[in-house]
């Protein structure tokens, strides 16, 4: 694994974990976020990754120290059978784009896939998920689950999805920024919303059920 060019995070950072002073006065001009996070709780944390955070690194940014110095950047097929060898559970393979890595993932019996291109970050010219699950999914229909990643921010997105053969899509962006507006009720708020656009994209189409929706439904050019 190679992570991308992150111009964002040299931009915004002066050196690692360290913010620019643009971005430190742009803290210091969001008073009400200083109020609800900061005061009460200090620097937000991962709390998922706490019990295994090393004392004084239980900050976010400690944490993305933390899981860069965990990460395998030699993860390769071979070392994927290996893992699917000793964990009898769910194992998902995130990041295919192409039909043959994704029939490469049936045969080692992986029980899902998440076509995504990390929302561009890493590689600026990569293939669109969307323009993936249309090759990917006639290989792979009813062998393996296939979720959609990368750019799910309206309720016409998850149908999109939905009509091109995905199970189901992943909404972290979108409900993170909930949590950056309102915390817990801003990403349900978020939620709510999707819920909303899903409904009324249905009632547009003449369509009752999720389970209704087809490729049909989507103009391919």
């Amino acid at each position: 694994m190679v992570v991308g060019n992150r111009e964002w995070d040299r931009r915004n950072f002066a050196k690692p974990r360290q913010l620019t002073f643009a971005n430190k006065f742009n803290v210091l001009c969001h008073p009400n976020w200083l109020r609800r996070v900061m005061l009460p709780n200090g620097l937000p944390t991962m709390g998922n990754l706490d019990p295994y955070l090393p004392k004084g690194e239980k900050s976010a940014l400690g944490a993305m120290k933390f899981i860069s110095e965990q990460l395998d950047t030699l993860l390769d097929w071979d070392k994927l059978a290996k893992i699917r060898e000793q964990w009898p559970g769910k194992l998902i393979l995130k990041g295919v784009l192409h039909p043959d890595d994704a029939v490469r993932a049936v045969k080692l019996g992986l029980d899902g896939i998440v076509v995504s291109n990390h929302g561009g970050r890493q590689l600026d010219g990569a293939l669109s998920s969307i323009e993936a699950l249309q090759i990917i999914e006639p290989e792979v229909r009813g062998q393996i689950s296939i979720l959609l990643d990368s750019g799910i921010r309206r309720g016409s997105d998850i149908v999109k999805a939905i009509a091109l053969g995905a199970d189901g899509v992943m909404l972290g962006r979108a409900t993170l920024f909930g949590v950056a507006s309102g915390g817990e009720v801003g990403a349900y708020r978020v939620l709510d919303i999707l819920e909303e656009e899903l409904v009324r994209c249905f009632n547009l189409m003449g369509v009752q059920r999720i389970d209704e929706l087809s490729s049909s439904h989507v103009y391919l050019p």
